[in-house]
């Protein structure tokens, strides 16, 4: 305060302390739609008019056990959220803070039942179902984790850490009559009206990604890939290894490259899904178990983690803000430490567009 301030004080300069990375947890909105273009205000935990299944899914933070951490807030107020939880009518959908999702329709109610301020969003849900808050998190609960995948992405240390050097890139190819790749070239950018540089992608279009070991043949050390790919509907698919489980397929040598299998955007038998997609490679030194966090385009998870590993950091990091537990059931004493210079990350972004 100015009060406490030096007389003589002309200017100065903050020095930040501790950078805090942001919770990873899933800041959700509550509103009632008045009709299929506005909505009444944000609506509290204690307002008595809200549903039963929408306050058991939110109220406790999500968890199912003593061993999950909360993982999702109702906001209220004025207060930024993540997803807007809309209700109308007995359904509610989820959409982004911003505009509309992709519709993913469900099979908890049929196409013509839906209401018409819901349509484009995640869901719907039937409030009136006893599974209500169970098919409200198994929808709240795929967003944030691919949402925080992202997130730990972006704690990648630098590379001076001594973590792998890697570079990943979005590559068009052509195939041959048995899909394998006869050509590939990096995939064209384009130019928006801002100025800004983008990859568009369309439906068809046969693609691919290639990662490269960047450290020099003679001094440098094998890196361990797994790249997992995000779709506009929270989906997370593996890229590579293009089998699981591959190992072999994770090793890139120094100065070598690797391209993943053949995938074809949004192909004619499958249903399609517009809008921003990513890839996340996760490098480590030793072989890692990353195909894991690949889950549908809403709402399921496989499989579980193996033990600890040479890279126990990223591990934790991964089961803590993906899946929402601590190991052990404990609370640290000490934050974990998030970057220990024995993994590196990279992202990659491109619109799809029919």
């Amino acid at each position: 305060m100015a009060a406490e301030l030096p007389a003589d004080f002309k200017e100065g300069y903050a020095v930040e302390r501790h950078h805090a990375h942001g919770d990873f947890v899933l800041r959700v909105r509550v509103v009632r739609a008045v009709d299929d273009q506005q909505d009444g205000p944000p609506l509290a935990p204690n307002d008595g008019s809200v549903p039963a299944g929408i306050c058991a899914a939110l109220v406790g933070g999500g968890t199912q056990n003593d061993r999950e951490s909360p993982w999702l807030r109702w906001v209220a107020g004025d207060e930024s959220c993540d997803v807007l939880l809309r209700w109308a009518g007995d359904f509610v959908a989820v959409f982004p803070a911003a505009g509309k999702a992709v519709a993913v329709e469900s099979n908890l109610v049929t196409r013509g039942s839906t209401p018409l301020a819901l349509r484009g969003g995640w869901g719907p849900v039937d409030v009136r179902s006893a599974t209500a808050a169970t098919d409200l998190q198994n929808i709240l609960r795929p967003i944030n984790r691919a949402r925080n995948l992202a997130r730990v992405a972006a704690l990648s240390p630098s590379t001076a850490g001594g973590g792998p050097q890697v570079k990943l890139e979005l590559v068009a190819i052509d195939v041959d009559d048995q899909y394998n790749i006869t050509g590939d070239k990096p995939w064209p950018v384009t130019r928006d009206e801002n100025g800004h540089d983008s990859a568009v992608m369309r439906d068809g279009s046969l693609y691919t990604v290639r990662v490269t070991n960047l450290e020099p043949n003679e001094l440098g050390k094998p890196a361990y890939v797994t790249v997992l790919h995000v779709d506009a509907n929270m989906g997370i698919d593996v890229l590579l290894p293009y089998q699981p489980g591959a190992a072999e397929e994770q090793k890139i040598r120094a100065g070598e490259f690797r391209l993943s299998g053949p995938f074809q955007c949004n192909a004619p038998d499958d249903p399609p899904i517009h809008g921003l997609r990513s890839a996340i490679v996760l490098a480590t030194r030793e072989p890692n178990d990353f195909e894991i966090l690949a889950q549908s385009s809403l709402p399921v998870t496989r499989g579980t983690f193996r033990g600890p590993s040479a890279h126990e950091a990223l591990d934790d990091l991964l089961v803590e803000q993906t899946f929402f537990r601590t190991r052990g059931g404990t609370t640290r004493l000490r934050p974990p430490k998030l970057v220990d210079g024995s993994w590196a990350s990279q992202t990659i972004q491109w619109l799809v567009v029919p």
